[in-house]
Formats: structure tokens, sequence, C-alpha cells
């Protein structure tokens, strides 16, 4: 016979449930927002060089920043807006990735 019940809804229910599915405390909403913001940056760039004719394209993770290098090597000036956006893209990537 149970002597004790703990309902659904309850925070002692709650941080069973999130131990056991490895929830660990406030990592994780720092890491979807890194990576929301390096998801923001991409959609930047992608936006950036639509009206130049330039188009991207679906790529794997660590193929946009060479991709858009090559496509925009041509336009001097709009490889010197975008570089520092495929940097700082590449840096949110890789913090996320180590988080």
């Amino acid at each position: 016979m149970r002597t004790t019940f703990t309902p659904s809804h309850s925070n002692l229910s709650q941080e069973r449930t999130s131990v056991r599915l490895g929830h660990c405390g406030a990592w994780w909403p720092a890491a979807k927002r890194r990576l929301g913001k390096a998801l923001d940056t991409e959609n930047m760039i992608r936006a950036l060089i639509q009206p130049f004719g330039l188009k991207v394209g679906q790529v794997s993770l660590g193929k946009l920043e060479p991709t858009c290098g090559e496509r925009i090597a041509s336009l001097a000036h709009l490889e010197a807006i975008l570089k520092p956006l495929l940097v700082a893209r590449t840096t949110m990537w890789l913090r996320f990735i180590r988080l």
C-alpha cells in the first residue's frame, strides 16, 4: 500500500522527472539562447546576400562560412560586411557545441 501521494503537478514530481530526463539546471536555457542567436545570425546573413542575387541553400553546420565565402568573394563591399558576421556565427556555434 502507498503511504504517500505526490500529485503530478507538484514540484517534487517535476524534480524527479527532470533528474530522470537529465535536465541539470540552468545550462539548458543558456544553450537554447545561444542556439537561437546563432540561427538568427545565419538568417541575417542569408537575408543580406539575397538582394545581390546570391542564395546559400541548405548547408551542414560547418559549411556555411566556406560556402558564403565562395559566393561573396567577388563582391568586396559585401565581403567586408559579412566576414565579421560569419566569424560571429561560427563562434556562437562552437560555444553552443561546447555546452
